[in-house]
Order: C-alpha cells, then structure tokens, then sequence
C-alpha cells in the first residue's frame, strides 16, 4: 500500500524469498531480503526505518525464533511475522504469545500474506499515535525512544 514500508523477507529458501518478493513488490513495498538470521541481523543493524519482519521460523544455523529474540531486544516495536510448515505451528503460536504479529502456514496465499501486512502496519500505525499523546501531554514521563516505550508501558500495566 505504501511505498514508505519497508519490510525484511528472511528464509533459506531461495523459491519462496523470490516469491515473497514480486508478492511484496507488486503490493508496492520496499524489501529487503535475507537467506538467514545472521543476514537478516546485519540488514537490521545497517538499514534504516524497516517497519516489518517476515520470517521463516524453521533455518539451518540461527532458527526464526532465535533471531526473533534477539529482534526483541534492540527493536522491541518491530512486528514480526512468522512463515511456519505444519510442524512448526506450536513454535509459530509460542511466537505469538511471546510478541510476534501473526504467522502464516505453508504454502501460504499470497493475498492472505498481503492482508495480514496491511493489518498489523494499521495496527501499528494507530497504536504508535494513540501511544504518542498521553505519555508526552502526562508531563511526568519524557523520551519517545524504544526503551522508554517499553518502560512506558511496564507502568501502565
């Protein structure tokens, strides 16, 4: 939908990376693409403004889930979205309970994948501005940075 998004494709399959990327690209994303969690790491540390992670869970070396962890503690905002085979549903649904977006099973429809995407990026849009207002206007609390949302919100829980 907009040209601004830009999201982080990881998997260690080259098919469904080429896949997810005309998928993406037609809907008028801007991608990025990873065959592992080492690479999907370095892309995050070097690249600015990715709104979105969509990964593989199941990869040789580091597993979707462990790069999801280590997501969660530099870019705790940053939703991700797992791509999961039919074994690895219960790894997709503790994802789930533990921060991630969505997941989607494989073989996965391409317009299920784009609706999903366009939801959580409104989802985050609305909540970044319902989140933005009352913690500045309170006076009390101060900073906007990943951290002091984090702590933000721990209070307000």
């Amino acid at each position: 939908m907009n040209t601004a998004h830009k999201i982080l494709i990881v998997d260690d399959d080259p098919s469904i990376l080429e896949v997810l990327d005309a998928r993406l690209s037609a809907s008028n994303f801007k991608v990025l693409k990873a065959k592992d969690a080492a690479g999907a790491e370095q892309i995050l540390k070097n690249q600015q403004g990715i709104d979105l992670l969509v990964s593989d869970i199941k990869m040789p070396g580091k597993s979707g889930m462990d790069l999801f962890t280590n997501v969660r503690k530099s870019l705790p905002d940053l939703p991700v979205i797992f791509l999961t085979a039919y074994g690895t549903i219960p790894d997709a649904v503790d994802a789930i309970k533990q921060g991630a977006a969505d997941y989607i099973s494989k073989p996965f429809d391409g317009l299920e994948l784009i609706k999903k995407i366009n939801t959580v990026m409104a989802l985050r849009t609305t909540t970044e501005k319902k989140q933005a207002a009352p913690l500045v206007e309170s006076g009390f609390y101060w900073g906007k940075s990943s951290v002091m949302k984090n702590l933000y919100n721990m209070v307000k829980k």
